[in-house]
């Protein structure tokens, strides 16, 4: 019993994806799911899981892998929130600002 839901989170784990700007339910979701599995935060495979989550963001994923590169799950944690909170705030303006930024 205990197997098949450590390999359903394992499932679930690596086919979880950050859904642009909700980036706490991306977190939450991971941290709970890479517990299931069985994965540590300070595991190389469940760093490499975390960032797989970006694959499809890759404005977000290219700012997460920038210089200096970071190896921790937690520097990689903060830098993501970093960056989407960045990008709330350019679409917040974007949506504030009639014609966005190129009415400047």
């Amino acid at each position: 019993m205990d197997s098949t839901k450590t390999q359903r989170s394992r499932q679930q784990l690596k086919w979880l994806q950050f859904k642009f700007l909700d980036i706490n339910q991306y977190i939450a979701d991971f941290k709970d799911l890479a517990n299931l599995s069985g994965y540590t935060v300070r595991n190389d495979k469940t760093i490499n899981l975390f960032l797989k989550g970006f694959e499809n963001a890759h404005d977000v994923l290219g700012g997460i892998l920038a210089p200096p590169i970071l190896t921790t799950y937690y520097e990689l944690k903060d830098r993501v929130i970093n960056i989407t909170k960045s990008w709330q705030l350019i679409n917040t303006i974007q949506r504030n600002t009639p014609g966005g930024f190129n009415s400047y």
